[in-house]
């Protein structure tokens, strides 16, 4: 007589042999062994199509658990459990530390088994069958698939965020029910999406998972009970997620990719908190927290090589710009007292229709913001001075390498991106009080912008 596990494989239509599958131990407790080369068989197969015995089969929480091991493919760690599949989310021991490879580009074995996997889950021709499975089991589904993120995981992080969007286009609601329980658990979770932000993919579940982008096309998904969404955005608000945003900005232990992708984000996600309904909750913090301006300026004003008249000359790292432009974005958005808010019609893109004007939920912290950063008035004219001076001494000095050729001619010092949106700068703080043009801007600091504007 065949044994339970041995039925179900066949249901599953996976080539089996009797005598490989039968369990030692008692039918109806199955080992993790024999589950994952049952799930494995399965995987194998070229086109595996689901099955109603299949998805009976997922129904099981440690069989379901097991499947989506085949994505988050996880290192052996002495953490395991070594008689269940089922995972709570990522884990703090495997947050950072030295990440095992992950095959992006090599089609090995295990690629082609996530990919079966993932499609199965989050592919477009997804039965009613599955969606119902899909339900039923979100929550599981984002705890165990999360610790894709971890540094012992060598799964696809493409596959994990196709299957995580389409658990949040249909069931935001339990995803933030899970992340969101509080701020101890919602670290854990936004903390491992941010490890891998520079991943475009990543990044725009971060900022999904938090708010949806403005688009009528996305009105009647992503969506999750104002309840659940007040309890998720508290937790955010208490792991200060603007906060750790930004220390991923300026912690030199990431690199300039990585930081350039976490101010893509910061920028992001305060253009749509701006204008949600509870984005206050999140953006509290930066009515009162100095750590988050001060680290920005320290940043974008600290040269790579010193205060040598040399360093000021050198184009800026890319961290430097991306510090520089949060900054600017964040004063620009505070200034504002109604942003462009979500489309109220599913039809909204379709012809001309009226903008969508909304209070902004970071005007609050105007005051706050622009008077701490005007705090560094003088710092970032001493910045510009320098740099000018330095540049005037340097003007014909021989091996200047930062020169950039055109075609007929040779500019020496190139006006970077970083110097127009210090510039940028000095433009929004005098529209916000234009009586630091007499406290701050002397005939040396108007002498270096008009010698500037006429030379570039």
């Amino acid at each position: 007589m065949r044994s339970h596990l041995t039925e179900a494989l066949a249901a599953m239509e996976a080539p089996f042999e009797p005598d490989e599958v039968e369990p030692p131990s008692s039918p109806h407790k199955p080992t993790k062994e024999y589950v994952l080369d049952m799930v494995k068989r399965r995987l194998c197969l070229d086109s595996p199509g689901w099955t109603v015995p299949m998805i009976h089969f997922l129904n099981e929480d440690e069989h379901c658990a097991a499947f989506l091991s085949f994505i988050t493919l996880l290192e052996p760690s002495l953490d395991d459990d070594i008689e269940s599949f089922l995972l709570d989310g990522p884990s703090h021991s495997h947050m950072k530390g030295p990440k095992v490879p992950r095959d992006d580009t090599d089609v090995t074995d295990a690629l082609k088994r996530s990919y079966r996997a993932t499609m199965l889950m989050a592919g477009e021709d997804t039965s009613d069958a599955v969606l119902l499975l899909l339900q039923s089991k979100a929550r599981l589904m984002t705890k165990c698939l999360f610790p894709i993120f971890q540094a012992n995981s060598s799964g696809n992080l493409r596959h994990g965020c196709k299957i995580l969007d389409k658990l949040t286009r249909s069931h935001l609601n339990d995803v933030q029910q899970v992340v969101g329980a509080n701020g101890r658990t919602c670290g854990r979770y936004m903390q491992s999406l941010l490890e891998h932000i520079e991943h475009p993919h990543v990044s725009e579940l971060f900022l999904t998972m938090i708010c949806k982008p403005h688009n009528a096309a996305l009105l009647r998904v992503y969506l999750s009970p104002p309840a659940t969404k007040v309890m998720f955005y508290k937790a955010l608000a208490d792991i200060k997620i603007i906060l750790l945003i930004a220390q991923h900005i300026c912690d030199t232990q990431y690199d300039e990719v990585h930081a350039i992708a976490a101010a893509d984000v910061l920028l992001e996600l305060l253009d749509r908190l701006a204008a949600d309904d509870f984005g206050a909750i999140v953006l509290e913090p930066l009515s009162h927290s100095t750590q988050l301006l001060e680290s920005l300026v320290t940043t974008a004003l600290t040269p790579e090589g010193g205060k040598s008249p040399a360093s000021y000359l050198a184009p800026p790292c890319g961290r430097r710009t991306a510090a520089i432009r949060c900054l600017l974005g964040l004063l620009e958005k505070a200034a504002q007292d109604q942003v462009v808010g979500p489309p109220t019609s599913p039809y909204q893109s379709f012809g001309s229709t009226v903008v969508n004007l909304v209070p902004n939920q970071l005007h609050v912290a105007k005051s706050f913001v622009f008077g701490r950063v005007q705090a560094h008035l003088p710092e970032i004219l001493t910045y510009l001075q320098k740099q000018f001076t330095s540049q005037q001494q340097q003007q014909h000095a021989a091996g200047c390498d930062h020169g950039v050729r055109h075609t007929a001619y040779t500019v020496s010092h190139p006006f970077t991106e970083f110097r127009l949106l210090l510039v940028q700068m000095l433009v929004a703080l005098v529209e916000h009080d234009a009586a630091h043009l007499a406290t701050f801007f002397s005939v040396d600091v108007w002498r270096i912008l008009v010698s500037w504007f006429v030379q570039y």
